[in-house]
Parts: C-alpha cells; sequence; structure tokens
C-alpha cells in the first residue's frame, strides 16, 4: 500500500517495511516477511521513522503532533525524538500485530526555520516474524538465537534436530539445511512460526565429510572436505535434494573446501586446505561449472583457513579461520568476479561462519562466541560497534 502525501516535499523513500514481533524468549531463525512500500516511513519492530526533507524543529516533535492508530484506537506512541536532523523516530507501546492495519499521522511539524511541513498520513499493514539466527555446532548440533531490535543475539538455545553435531546451516524458502559432517548426511528441517526445528529429515545424497552448501529453488550445491568435491542436486518442489552427483572444477585444484556461494554467473568455493578461493562461472539452466581459477593469498594477504565468502553490493566479505585478520574485505569486479583492494579488519579471531542481516554482520568463532557489528551505507564495518556473545560452544556456520 502507498503512503498519500499532500505535499512534494516530503521525501519519498522505497523501503521494506520489517516487523520483529517477540513471540517467545526461544532464539531461532528464517524467512521474514516483508512489505515493500514506497513510503517517507520506515518501519522496524516496535520504532517507527518519518523522513523529511528538511530538517526539524525538535519542538514539535511530540505525541501530540505525531500519532499512531489502529482501528480507532488511541496513540500507540509511547514516545518520540529527533534522531537525526531530518529524521523523527516514535517508539510504540508494544510490538504491532501481524495483519492489522495502522495509520500515522503527523501535523503541525515546523522546520528549523519556522515554516510548517507538510502533514503525513500514512496507512500500512503490518507484516510481523520474530528474526532468528542459527549457528551449527560440532558439540550440540544446532543454536537458535533470537534477533532483538537492536541487531543483538539474544536468548540462545539449542535444537533438537536428530544430530549430535553439525559443521553448517542454510535457512532457504522456511527450511533450514543441516550438514552432519559425522554421518556424511544432509539433513533439512521445516521452520515453525516459533523458529524451532521441526520434522527433520535426510535429503540427498553423496556426501562425505560435508560442509558449507548453497540452496537455490533449482540446485543445490554441497562441498565435501574429504575427499574433497562439489556435489550438486536438483531441488525439488517440496525443497528436497535429489539427483546429487560429484561435478568438475576443472582448472582449479580443490583442498578440504569449506562453503560454497553464488553470485549472480560467479561460483566461489572457500578451500581451507590451500588458503585459496576457487572461482567459477555457473550456468544457471544446467548447473554445471567452469572457467574455475584460483584467487590467492597474494591477493588476500595473510588470508588462511577462509571458511565463509559473501558479496553485498560490490564488497566481498571473507571469514578466515587461523592466522592474519579474522575477516577480510574486497572490492569485486560484477563482470570479472575478480577480488582487488583486500584488507583485514580487526574483529574476533577464529571466525568459521559469518551471516548479514538488517545492516549487521554476524560471525562465529569455534572459540564459542558469536559477533555482530554494524555496517554502514558503504559497507564498512564500524568496530565501535561490535557486540558479541559467548557460550556457543563448538560453533562452525551460521545462517540466518
Amino acid at each position: 500500500m502507498k503512503n498519500k502525501l499532500h505535499s512534494s516535499q516530503i521525501r519519498v523513500i522505497s523501503l521494506a517495511i520489517m516487523m520483529l514481533m517477540v513471540i517467545g524468549c526461544g532464539a531461532g531463525g528464517s524467512s521474514t516477511t516483508n512489505l515493500n512500500v514506497e513510503s517517507n516511513v520506515l518501519v522496524n519492530n516496535n520504532q517507527i521513522s518519518l523522513n523529511f526533507s528538511s530538517s526539524v524543529d525538535s519542538f514539535t516533535v511530540n505525541t501530540n503532533n505525531i500519532s499512531l492508530v489502529a482501528n480507532n484506537s488511541s496513540n500507540l506512541f509511547s514516545s518520540c525524538a529527533l534522531s537525526t536532523d531530518t529524521q523523527v523516530t516514535c517508539n510504540t507501546f508494544s510490538p504491532l500485530v501481524s495483519d492489522t492495519q495502522y495509520t500515522v499521522d503527523a501535523q503541525n511539524i515546523l522546520s528549523t526555520s519556522g515554516a510548517p511541513l507538510p502533514n503525513i498520513n500514512y496507512s500500512f499493514t503490518a507484516a510481523t516474524t520474530t528474526k532468528y539466527a542459527y549457528i551449527s555446532s560440532i558439540s550440540a548440533a544446532v543454536y537458535r538465537c533470537m534477533i532483538t531490535n537492536n541487531g543483538a543475539l539474544s536468548a540462545c538455545n539449542t535444537q533438537s534436530v536428530g544430530i549430535n553435531a553439525s559443521e553448517d546451516v542454510y535457512v532457504f524458502n522456511n527450511k533450514i539445511y543441516i550438514s552432519n559432517s559425522n554421518a556424511s548426511t544432509l539433513i533439512v528441517c521445516a521452520i515453525s512460526n516459533t523458529g524451532d526445528l521441526t520434522n527433520c529429515i535426510n535429503t540427498g545424497s553423496n556426501f562425505s565429510n560435508s560442509r558449507g552448501m548453497f540452496i537455490g529453488a533449482k540446485f543445490g550445491y554441497v562441498v565435501n572436505s574429504n575427499p574433497s568435491a562439489i556435489i550438486k542436486c536438483n531441488v525439488d518442489t517440496s525443497g528436497f535434494l535429489t539427483d546429487c552427483t560429484s561435478i568438475t572444477t576443472a582448472g582449479v585444484t580443490l583442498s578440504d573446501p569449506q562453503s560454497i556461494t553464488i553470485i549472480g554467473n560467479f561460483v566461489y568455493i572457500a578451500n581451507a586446505g590451500n588458503n585459496t578461493i576457487s572461482k567459477c562461472l555457473v550456468d544457471n539452466n544446467s548447473g554445471a561449472l567452469s572457467t574455475c581459477s584460483s584467487i590467492t593469498n597474494s591477493t588476500i594477504t595473510n588470508m588462511t583457513k577462509p571458511q565463509q565468502l559473501t558479496i553485498i553490493n560490490s564488497i566481498v566479505y571473507i571469514a578466515n579461520r587461523d592466522g592474519g585478520s579474522g575477516l577480510y574485505t574486497c572490492t569485486v569486479n560484477s563482470s570479472t568476479g575478480a577480488f582487488s583492494s583486500c584488507s583485514g579488519v580487526s574483529v574476533q579471531s577464529n571466525n568459521e561462519g559469518m551471516a548479514f542481516y538488517n545492516n549487521h554482520i554476524y560471525l562465529s568463532s569455534s572459540n564459542g562466541t558469536v559477533q555482530w557489528c554494524a555496517i554502514n551505507s558503504n559497507g564498512l564495518i564500524d568496530l565501535s560497534s561490535c557486540n558479541s556473545i559467548s557460550g556457543i560452544s563448538g560453533a562452525r556456520g551460521m545462517g540466518i
């Protein structure tokens, strides 16, 4: 639904409304229901921000002038304040309710020059879900942690999925895929509305000491660490893996591969055994890999035992386990897939897994900690914002 603006002075911004309603004190994670809108209002958990094109007079920012109502309710805002010169952030008394229509109304707001700013009258339907992070573990199978309003992890507990240890997880389409390297199997579980993992069963075949994976709508890829191989599977309409076979990566030597990532037409494989990143072209119709080459630690200085790799807005993030830095970032050429301008980032060490959510990076360490840091609009990590939790015994890969 689009808001109806009464003046062209209000800046229209396309934003995704993400409502995170706390359902319980468990933790876990899967898909979130996003409502894409064109508006000048950003809703995130129990905070709502209004963006203006002109600097706002703070004396006019109050709950007398700004309201949130649903079904003729009284004002649901508990407080409002300037968060920047042009943005007002209001807190609600409680999380919004799924599938409920709300209206934000802002009137009699002045600019710092004293000129009246256009009124805002914006209606939307809340789409809510709790967001969770999942961390694989060689000690406790899978941990589930709730992601709070500010990106922090809390209320972590273990999930019973029928195995005692796991090397990596992958969240896709309200399912989670878990590598059971001890039994050389892969299991898939449904993710309930409360983030619990249910109906876990084996899926796919031909796995041996499996590690990371990438699951898409058509194909799934799983890395075997010993012997080193890439297993390609078909993904059926129920999300199960079928017809799994080893595929070639001519031109590179896989060595204890830990993860596989597909970005556009390129696939990247992190090799812990020879400290390289294998890069191949992927045929999105057949799933085959070709034209493979290696990105070595001469490009990424001191990279030792790379674990997971993600590319966001032309920036490469590589979780690193041993030596050097715990994280490396590079610039990627979208046409060639080549890396350049790589440098280390002073985050926690011994990182096994990595995930991203809501402008935050999450790093899981074999030391039993998970660290999270904010990422700015340029893709740089704000080290002053970093926090962590401990007690995630035997932490390995993670997914959100």
